[in-house]
């Protein structure tokens, strides 16, 4: 059976989304593969999160994931994180098929084979030159297993319902507290409105300070969630939710809650543009401060047109399926980088 190790990187100033795809993927591949997750970042957070779903072992440094990964004799391994030493990177790559999980990563040109749920123009080079083997598309997005489609009768129903429920997730850490920003923004929309706060394992910022945020304008209702798989159960209640990028934003159009979604940076706009293009989100714009301006006249605009929302929710659920993490696993336990030698059959179980 191949031995699989995933390194991973979170943390609550980093975020911990990429954990959370690597437990997804991970889980996914247990029964075809011998799987083990080395985590970087915050010790602490990443085993709350990973175990006891799998097998891991918390690395120092990139140098010491290496050495571990080494004297596990893994076949493959699998990165899911922004940067990864690149000395540390060889000396693994020498030895196992090398995996990308991430659609940024640093040595993103050096790995065989990478997964990207929207392909830039990086992705785009890669694929033409013939180096690293690119899978490329939304087919390949991981959607977490607590993520629920939304049935659209249950949506027409809440969507009747006054005040409009807005969902608000900038992240499982959330460190610059894009989340007070954002409702001290939204106080000034044009009518009352009911948010669901979705504060993740990371949030380390004081919540008196949302609730007082909200209470200078009586008109919302604010509710405060630490949350975590039960995430996707609050969501389903809303009719729109508030996203700064990430997963998070193509598990909402699987659930089918439209998004409103601000991004730090405009250069990452590719990781969204199917979803942009499909209609099942709106653009704020970027970086972050500047979308704010424009948030709250958007989010009144959409509470006074719900047929939008409504229009959004159907072509949100065109989008995509649940099958990711199967294609990935599949991919990736059959893959054989150029040159490979080996004697051994990939076990792969029926995806």
């Amino acid at each position: 059976m191949t031995r699989v190790v995933f390194i991973c990187r979170g943390s609550a100033s980093i975020g911990l989304g990429h954990v959370m795809r690597c437990r997804t993927i991970a889980t996914e591949m247990m029964a075809s593969a011998d799987v083990h997750v080395i985590t970087l970042g915050d010790a602490t957070v990443c085993a709350h999160l990973l175990s006891p779903v799998v097998p891991l072992t918390h690395a120092h440094s990139d140098h010491e994931a290496q050495r571990i990964a080494g004297r596990m004799h893994a076949g493959v391994v699998a990165f899911d994180m922004l940067e990864f030493d690149r000395a540390a990177f060889e000396g693994i790559k020498r030895t196992a098929t090398t995996v990308c999980l991430s659609p940024i990563f640093n040595l993103l040109d050096r790995v065989d084979l990478a997964f990207t749920r929207a392909a830039s123009d990086t992705h785009r080079r890669l694929i033409a030159s013939g180096g690293s083997a690119v899978r490329a598309g939304c087919q390949y997005t991981t959607i977490s297993p607590h993520c629920r489609r939304v049935d659209t009768s249950d949506y027409r129903r809440g969507l009747a319902m006054d005040p409009l429920a807005v969902a608000i997730s900038m992240g499982g850490a959330d460190a610059p507290n894009l989340t007070l920003r954002l409702l001290e923004a939204l106080r000034n929309v044009d009518a009352g409105m009911l948010f669901w706060v979705m504060l993740g394992e990371g949030y380390t910022h004081s919540y008196q300070k949302l609730i007082d945020c909200v209470r200078a304008d009586r008109r919302h209702e604010i509710i405060l969630a630490k949350t975590n798989n039960s995430m996707w159960r609050i969501l389903s209640g809303c009719s729109v939710a508030i996203l700064a990028g990430g997963i998070t934003t193509f598990e909402a159009a699987y659930a089918g809650i439209p998004s409103i979604i601000a991004l730090s940076h405009d250069k990452d706009r590719f990781l969204i543009r199917e979803l942009i293009d499909g209609g099942a989100c709106k653009y704020a714009g970027a970086p972050f401060e500047n979308a704010l301006a424009g948030m709250a006249t958007l989010l009144g605009r959409l509470n006074r047109d719900r047929d939008e929302l409504l229009q959004m929710h159907t072509r949100c659920k065109r989008l995509l399926d649940n099958k990711g993490p199967q294609r990935v696993v599949r991919e990736i336990l059959q893959f054989r980088r150029p040159g490979a030698k080996t004697k051994e059959a990939v076990h792969c179980a029926s995806v």
